[in-house]
């Protein structure tokens, strides 16, 4: 069992990685965007035709396609780019379940997993609007999205994510496990 749960604590830091890869990849595309701007922002300036109102229209026709990308951050294009993967987030999540982790009453794990068993966590399903978000502020963009099938595709990835740290500080245990065993289960018993 411990090296089914070291496997993966592996797995679930290879996704981020080739989330991190793929978001990278994302970015020379956004850089060529972003040049493409400055070009036509030059171009602009030294138009001698046009008035106050017609730069400022003109303004805002060329920053209107990448507002949205000026929002996000790289840790953001990370996560959604993880979110993208639905297939092997099940993966990771069916894997712990295997597992049989056990979560203390309280944490944000537990109150994670209670979400996707109550709204289906397997992909298809929707995050319900007003959804409690235990993975803290980084995650409410993501999870506050009207879209609410990326929604829950995100809370599925903030899921796995929230899993990881939890396997390594052994703050979730595994009945079957020898080093993620619950503290009261190493104990020798009291003789009946």
């Amino acid at each position: 069992m411990d090296s089914s749960l070291v496997l993966l604590d592996h797995q679930i830091a290879a996704q981020w990685r080739e989330a991190r890869e793929r978001a990278a990849d994302g970015q020379t595309g956004r850089l060529k965007r972003l040049r493409g701007l400055i070009g036509d922002l030059t171009t602009l300036a030294g138009d001698e035709s046009l008035d106050a109102a017609g730069l400022r229209a003109r303004l805002a026709t060329l920053l209107e396609p990448v507002q949205p990308e000026l929002q996000i951050s790289q840790v953001a294009a990370i996560r959604q780019e993880l979110a993208q993967r639905q297939g092997e987030l099940d993966r990771l999540l069916r894997a712990a379940r295997t597992a049989k982790l056990q979560t203390p009453a309280g944490h944000k794990l537990a109150e994670a997993l209670a979400l996707l068993d109550r709204v289906g966590g397997t992909a298809g399903g929707v995050l319900p609007a007003g959804a409690a978000n235990p993975f803290g502020p980084s995650w409410r963009s993501l999870l506050d999205q009207p879209d609410r099938k990326a929604a829950m595709n995100c809370y599925r990835a903030a899921t796995v994510m929230l899993m990881k740290p939890a396997i390594r500080n052994r703050s979730v245990t595994a009945p079957d496990s020898l080093s993620h065993q619950a503290p009261g289960d190493r104990l020798i018993p009291k003789a009946i």
